[in-house]
């Protein structure tokens, strides 16, 4: 699941058998710089799994808790690829509220 919160952070919460993925589609054909940022929204939570990926493979993954777990990466991209960014429980799913920031540029 995908939602906003009141003070418009972007926010994500895994499924037990399902990630939530926030899904880019490119418009165009070059380069793109993309900044990946993860943190839970709440202390007691076990965390999450995140997973930056292009078109099914994967460009960078991690944990993140509290304090938070991000990347940047620079691809290439074409008419129609996707990029996404995954998160996943890790262990008890029930305080899994993500904060997450995805930025995706295009090098000029």
């Amino acid at each position: 699941m995908i939602g906003v919160s009141t003070n418009r952070q972007l926010l994500a919460h895994p499924d037990n058998d399902e990630d939530a993925v926030l899904r880019w589609k490119s418009p165009f054909t070059g380069t793109v710089n993309m900044s990946a940022e993860v943190r839970m929204l709440y202390a007691p939570s076990g965390g999450v799994t995140w997973a930056l990926r292009s078109d099914g493979g994967v460009l960078a993954s991690g944990e993140a808790g509290p304090v938070g777990s991000g990347t940047s990466k620079r691809t290439t991209v074409s008419v129609g690829q996707t990029i996404e960014l995954a998160i996943g429980p890790r262990g008890d799913r029930s305080g899994d509220t993500t904060v997450i920031v995805l930025e995706i540029s295009e090098v000029k």
